[in-house]
């Protein structure tokens, strides 16, 4: 791939996918920050940034595609993903979250 923020690697029993996702990581973290000093008036609040190789990763490891297109209508895979970056990835959540 000529991308240099994604690459894949292939041998006959195995596939990877690298991605860097430092910049994910920075844009939650000041996302985070902006709202601990402003509060968080609105209604609607962001929940995470979910870079691609974090996507085929929960996918892989927990059977959940994100980019299913009826994903969001389904509460109950809804409330699965938000435990899931809660615990697994907590550094891509873009909100300070306090609810379940």
């Amino acid at each position: 791939m000529d991308n240099k923020l994604m690459g894949a690697k292939t041998s006959e029993s195995q596939f990877e996918v690298h991605q860097d996702v430092s910049e994910y990581i920075k844009f939650a973290k000041e996302s985070r920050d902006t709202q601990s000093r402003s509060g968080d008036a609105s209604h609607y609040r962001s929940f995470a940034i979910i870079p691609d190789v974090v996507a085929l990763e929960i996918l892989t490891n927990h059977g959940l595609n994100l980019h299913e297109s009826e994903f969001m209508s389904n509460p109950a895979d809804v409330q699965r993903i938000k435990r899931i970056i809660k615990q697994e990835y907590p550094a891509l959540l873009t909100s300070n979250v306090i609810r379940g």
